[in-house]
């Protein structure tokens, strides 16, 4: 209790809500290294962050995380990215899957793929955190029942293969 955030990972489209996660990291936890997460394919965001100048995506790739699919992002929020952001990470749809099932098997919260790739890419190891203090963002919970099935399924599965 009491330890201040090293790290954050938040979803990332147009870059807005991360764009003001930015904000207050940089006035209330400058330290903190800050990371995006988008799909493989829709990672303009983090392609952007690696380049220095905005990047767009190719809209023809299909994605579960239809929350989070945008062609690039904003003029104003990259600009907000570059300054507040260490990189970004890309996660698969099955990785946004398995972080669906699990924050609803595991932390009872129901988010939409799209909102849960953050969490993604922590469950899937793209940053290390453990011993560490991190803030991994979820949002969203407008998620289609038969995908919530679907990812809930993935892990069944997966937990009778081991």
């Amino acid at each position: 209790a009491g330890d201040k955030p090293q790290f954050a990972i938040c979803c990332a489209g147009g870059g807005g809500l991360s764009a003001g996660l930015g904000l207050v990291f940089e006035k209330h936890f400058p330290r903190a290294k800050l990371y995006t997460s988008e799909p493989v394919g829709y990672d303009d965001v983090k392609r952007s962050l690696e380049s220095g100048s905005i990047q767009e995506a190719d809209l023809s790739k299909k994605s579960v995380c239809d929350a989070v699919l945008t062609k690039s992002p904003g003029s104003l929020t990259f600009e907000i990215l570059k300054r507040t952001y260490q990189g970004g990470f890309s996660v698969t749809d099955d990785d946004a899957l398995r972080a669906v099932a699990y924050a609803f098997s595991e932390l009872k919260i129901t988010a939409e793929p799209g909102g849960a790739v953050a969490l993604a890419a922590a469950l899937a190891g793209k940053l290390e955190l453990r011993n560490k203090t991190a803030v991994i963002y979820i949002s969203g919970g407008n998620i289609d029942p038969a995908v919530l099935m679907r990812a809930q399924m993935m892990i069944s599965s997966r937990i009778k293969e081991l």
